[in-house]
Formats: C-alpha cells, sequence, structure tokens
C-alpha cells in the first residue's frame, strides 16, 4: 500500500472527533433524563409565559436547573458508559481525548435547548411584559436582563461539562450526586 492510501485509510482526529460528537449528540438527545428535564423545562415556561405578575428574574433558574443539573447527571452518565465498554472504544481509531472532546461538543445540545427557550422569553416578554415591580423588574435595564436570563442558558453547557470532567476523573459511586450537591452550595454561598 502507498502512503497516500495508508493517510486515506485512518481517518484525522477531526473526522474522528466530528463522527464520535454526533453519535453522542444523538444519544445525549435520546436519553430519557434529558427528555425529561425539557419537557420539564416546557411545560413550566408555558405555564407561566402569560402571567405578567411571575419572578422575572427567577426565571433563569429553569434552564439551569432542567438543563444543567439534569445535563451533569446525562453526560456523567454517558460519559462512564464509554469508559465501561473500554474493550470495546479501544478498538476504535479514537484514544480517550478524542471521546472525551467529542462528549464535550456533545454537551452543546443542552446548549441548543437553552438557547430556544432564551428566545422564547424574550417572545413572551415582547408579547405579555412582566409589570409586577416586586420582583424588580423595574429596575433592571434591558441588558442586565438580558445577561440574567441568558446566564440559565449558559448553565446549560457549565453542567453537562461538569458532569464529563467528573466522569472523567472521578471514580467514586455518587461523583454526579457529590457534583450536583457541591454546586448548589457554591452557587447558594
Amino acid at each position: 500500500m502507498t502512503m497516500l492510501a495508508e493517510r486515506a485509510v485512518v481517518p484525522t482526529r477531526t473526522v474522528t472527533r466530528r463522527t464520535l460528537a454526533g453519535l453522542e449528540a444523538r444519544r445525549y438527545v435520546r436519553h430519557p433524563l434529558f427528555l425529561t428535564g425539557v419537557t420539564l423545562l416546557v411545560v413550566i415556561t408555558a405555564s407561566t409565559s402569560r402571567d405578567g405578575a411571575r419572578p422575572v428574574l427567577e426565571d433563569p433558574l429553569y434552564p439551569a436547573f432542567f438543563l444543567g443539573i439534569f445535563g451533569l447527571f446525562v453526560a456523567h452518565r454517558l460519559m462512564r458508559s464509554t469508559w465501561r465498554a473500554r474493550d470495546v472504544v479501544e478498538a476504535a481509531p479514537a484514544d480517550a481525548v478524542t471521546r472525551t472532546a467529542a462528549m464535550c461538543l456533545a454537551c452543546l445540545v443542552p446548549v441548543a435547548a437553552g438557547m430556544l427557550w432564551f428566545g422564547w422569553t424574550q417572545v413572551a416578554w415582547a408579547l405579555w411584559p412582566p409589570h409586577s415591580p416586586a420582583y424588580g423588574f423595574d429596575r433592571v435595564g434591558t441588558g442586565n436582563r438580558l445577561a440574567i436570563v441568558l446566564a440559565g442558558a449558559v448553565a446549560a453547557f457549565g453542567g453537562p461539562l461538569l458532569g464529563v470532567a467528573t466522569a472523567r476523573w472521578l471514580r467514586v459511586r455518587g461523583a454526579a450526586l457529590l457534583a450536583v450537591v457541591a454546586l448548589v452550595a457554591w452557587t447558594l454561598a
């Protein structure tokens, strides 16, 4: 076999990462906990969209919880399942770094859901503007309000990335639960 033919047979790291990321993204989308989180986020957002007296500044807690915290468990579970199937995975032309990078790219799935949620909140606020000064909505400027709400969509990425990190580095049972408790305690502090 010539040198050119050998290069055509061995996939590059970028192609392998992209392919693995697509596979992991499909696994992420089909995970029951992710589907549950998205369903609960849609139900709660739809039920509060027309309520002008809702706590607007608490809106980012919904995607942070349903996409971020649930996503931490999903990413941890998917990453651990990859490590458990080590014999099969080692036969694939990808090293641990490439598999981890692919799983991190798959964590963009909840980010897409979070950005859809963010877009819907902007539409809902334009159609049914919040009018309750009790929640401080009148004291927060538009830029700050957008930044606060966008933080909920960003948490949809941070939670799953923390799930990948705990699955990769912590080999103890209950590592995901420990990470959630630490994350919530740090957030409340």
